[in-house]
């Protein structure tokens, strides 16, 4: 959905725009929710472009499921941007367990993990400090991913913010009860948070973003079985579309649609038609937190990109 913008969402984008304009009249959050695929993180994207248009500062970070086990390695997607001036404005304590977490300094007891309360005040300060300068949203893509370390401190921060200006942004995906992850419900429960769950698009959101997509125009007949078959989930019609293109078998009837009945297969099997190279370098950057072309073999990537799996930026002549 990234090539086709966000089509289909514009009664979501409006509850976005909401949440941002009352960032400026203190503390809320906005929670994302929906099934794998269902568009979570281009809304989400789209959300941060809308900030930053407002000027609201963005602290972000796409935390995956390689990275739940790494110690504070969403706080430091977070404060990534943040400059050790502003971590210099701290009381001594806050700032050496604050630093020692970020890794920007060793710590003084090897032995000794740094101070979970203090990271969490040292937190709660940046954020507050930070807001005054100008409103602030800390956004985190796939919240179920971030590590517990990270989670812990951030949810002690979120909740002791009131008349700050500090938004919270975060997708979740839903278990397969439909429900949210049970380790969230804390933050369920806190008063200034939104809910927004992202249902199917429609039979003409979905042509569209095919249409873009692909490049190529399905018979209605075809966009009414992948629609059916897909539930509306964009990311599994995109997948049933390729495979029914690359088969190169028409669609009959009511007949089953020439392709894999999950979304994993689907995935699967068009990753195996890639060279070796390729999805080896697909898998690093995969646990890279924040790929950049600096980071990536964007030769090895070339393959991928032609077949759609990935999108690298273009980058402008100099």
């Amino acid at each position: 959905m990234v090539g086709a913008g966000v089509v289909g969402r514009e009664a979501e984008l409006v509850t976005v725009d909401q949440f941002l304009d009352s960032v400026a009249l203190g503390a809320g959050g906005l929670l994302l929710l929906g099934d794998p695929g269902i568009g979570k993180t281009t809304v989400w994207q789209a959300a941060i472009q809308r900030a930053k248009e407002r000027r609201v500062r963005v602290l972000a970070s796409r935390p995956g499921p390689s990275e739940t086990r790494l110690t504070f390695a969403g706080l430091g997607d977070v404060f990534s941007s943040v400059g050790d001036d502003v971590l210099q404005q701290l009381p001594p304590p806050q700032r050496r367990s604050l630093e020692v977490a970020l890794i920007r300094t060793d710590p003084v007891d090897k032995q000794r993990s740094p101070d979970q309360r203090s990271i969490a005040t040292a937190l709660l300060s940046v954020l507050r400090s930070l807001s005054q300068q100008s409103p602030l949203l800390v956004c985190v893509d796939d919240l179920q991913w971030l590590d517990p370390s990270t989670w812990s401190v951030l949810e002690f921060a979120l909740r002791r913010l009131d008349i700050d200006q500090v938004g919270f942004l975060a997708t979740v995906r839903l278990e397969p009860d439909g429900m949210p992850p049970r380790s969230f419900a804390r933050l369920l429960s806190w008063d200034r948070l939104r809910q927004l769950r992202l249902g199917p698009l429609k039979l003409a959101a979905l042509h569209e973003i095919l249409r873009v997509e692909l490049a190529h125009t399905l018979r209605r007949p075809t966009l009414v079985r992948i629609e059916r078959t897909s539930a509306g989930n964009p990311l599994f019609a995109l997948e049933l579309a390729r495979a029914i293109l690359a088969s190169a078998q028409p669609v009959q009837g009511s007949a089953p649609l020439p392709v894999p009945v999950t979304l994993k297969e689907l995935i699967n099997e068009r990753l195996g038609r890639l060279p070796a190279v390729s999805r080896r370098a697909l898998l690093v950057t995969s646990a890279l937190s924040q790929p950049t072309l600096g980071l990536v073999d964007s030769e090895a990537l070339a393959p991928a990109e032609d077949a759609g799996v990935v999108r690298l930026p273009v980058v402008p002549p100099s």
